[in-house]
């Protein structure tokens, strides 16, 4: 997943502590880091510490994900990010694997893990989130719009439309009606300005959706980039 107004700030005095919860967000994710892929002994490696390393062997029942689209075995390979759902101890249910790339110099991250597009429709609300990825302390997130966000609310405000921060006088949740919300577990962000970045404040499942309490008559959607990337 998104770029914003952070409603639980990281107050610049924490920039240090930040720094080092960067660097442990770094080893958590080599720790999650394809090691090798035997796709004809449908072994797969995970971990780059070979003290650590876990074995898992994949079936013709396994579910496996590529950038969360159906792939195979044979489309995965070392050094990509994934999360392993086990059926049984060794055995995995689920691969789910994102491929990992340089950001080319883009500042201010040093690495970016992941991008991608994705589209919030305007129906979406606080209990019908989007959920894409899991993320880590210390990590960056950004979301850009790919296209202007245009989206209304049903109810007494149909046929009325705005942009991603909603409308400022309409409150729903503590937060603006129709505002794009990224969460990470529970914490929320809001959009500032036409883009909005903020570090992970915690280990968990970033989201999205559009606030509204009744989705009835929504029209629109909000098609954004989602960036997550480490310093």
């Amino acid at each position: 997943m998104k770029i914003f107004r952070i409603l639980r700030c990281v107050a610049g005095v924490m920039s240090a502590a930040i720094v080092s919860s960067a660097a442990l967000a770094v080893d958590a994710l080599r720790d999650q880091q394809i090691a090798t892929v035997d796709a004809a002994a449908g072994l797969l490696a995970v971990g780059k510490d070979a003290a650590t390393r876990k074995i898992y062997r994949c079936t013709a029942e396994t579910t496996v994900l590529l950038n969360d689209q159906p792939a195979k075995l044979t489309d995965l390979e070392a050094g990509m990010l994934v999360v392993v759902t086990a059926a049984r101890p060794g055995v995995a249910a689920r691969v789910s694997a994102v491929r990992m790339k340089v950001s080319g110099g883009e500042k201010p991250f040093h690495k970016v893990l992941a991008e991608r597009a994705l589209v919030v429709p305007s129906a979406n609300t606080a209990r019908q989130a989007i959920v894409i990825s899991k993320v880590f302390a210390g990590q960056i997130v950004r979301i850009v719009p790919r296209v202007p966000v245009r989206w209304s609310s049903g109810g007494a405000r149909k046929g009325q439309f705005c942009d991603w921060h909603g409308f400022p006088g309409d409150r729903v949740l503590g937060m603006p009606r129709m505002a794009l919300v990224a969460f990470v577990g529970k914490t929320p962000f809001l959009a500032t300005g036409d883009r909005f970045t903020f570090t992970v404040p915690a280990d968990g499942m970033l989201g999205f959706f559009a606030n509204d309490d009744d989705a009835a008559g929504n029209e629109g959607s909000a098609e954004v980039l989602v960036t997550i990337a480490w310093y």
